[in-house]
């Protein structure tokens, strides 16, 4: 096993001129030999409680071993717990996050009845816990999931604390152009759950209770507005304009 010459380099002497020779080596040595240890819970804390390799090393290289085997779950999780947050979100972001969305939340039609999307929720809760350590577009895609998750899990229809229309409209109506482009169909995966976010909203403000507080001139800048979001589908828009349409014919009566 691996062992006897982890121990080694990890007692290599370091330099101003090679500061991380240590890491480099302990490194090499854990990925050439990942397959010996890293189905091994007790090899792995063998390395790091009595050779004290640092987490972040070793499970940096399982993270590594998974993603070459398109085993996302657990790249996810060992990227997670090498504190590689971005790199733990592009995997959320191009195969997790998809597959739960359309798994737990394609057929939801609207936000009156909570509904907890238990796995895309877990996913998203971790990351925001490192929010700060993510790029500004993974921040901005992460936003969404979290409106989203917020709105139909509270059964809210867009009411309750947070969730102010205008909010959740500048979150849906960001642009999808800093996405990296040389996938197009991450993109396209991309778009088509912001249309059914974008979908979901509308129809909630659509048949959410009249509030007194607010005159028909705001409930049509409303839809106005929803209608207008670039990921809102075509037959979505025309509702929300319709709807804008009869406002409109009672203010004229």
């Amino acid at each position: 096993g691996p062992e006897l010459v982890l121990y080694v380099a990890m007692h290599m002497p370091t330099s101003r001129r090679h500061p991380f020779l240590r890491e480099t080596t302990v490194c090499d040595i854990l990925a050439k030999t990942v397959s010996l240890w890293v189905n091994d819970g007790d090899r792995m804390r063998f390395f790091t409680e009595k050779l004290n390799i640092p987490l972040k090393w070793v499970h940096g290289c399982r993270a590594i071993w998974h993603k070459y085997r398109h085993e996302h779950e657990p790249e996810f999780e060992a990227y997670m717990a090498a504190e590689a947050y971005a790199e733990a979100f592009e995997v959320f972001s191009q195969h997790l996050g998809p597959k739960l969305f359309l798994r737990e939340c394609n057929h939801i039609c609207d936000a009156f009845v909570p509904f907890p999307c238990g796995g895309l929720k877990s996913k998203v809760d971790a990351l925001e816990q490192h929010r700060g350590a993510l790029l500004k577009r993974q921040q901005q895609e992460l936003s969404r999931y979290s409106f989203f998750i917020q709105l139909v899990a509270s059964g809210s229809r867009g009411e309750s604390g947070e969730m102010s229309f205008d909010r959740l409209m500048q979150t849906f109506s960001a642009k999808l152009q800093a996405l990296p482009s040389s996938d197009p169909s991450q993109v396209a995966r991309q778009v088509a759950i912001m249309s059914k976010m974008c979908t979901v909203y509308a129809e909630s403000l659509r048949y959410k209770a009249e509030e007194p507080a607010k005159s028909a001139e705001e409930r049509i800048h409303e839809r106005i507005v929803a209608a207008r979001v670039p990921h809102m589908t075509p037959e979505a828009a025309i509702t929300q304009i319709q709807d804008a349409a009869s406002l409109l014919t009672t203010l004229t009566k």
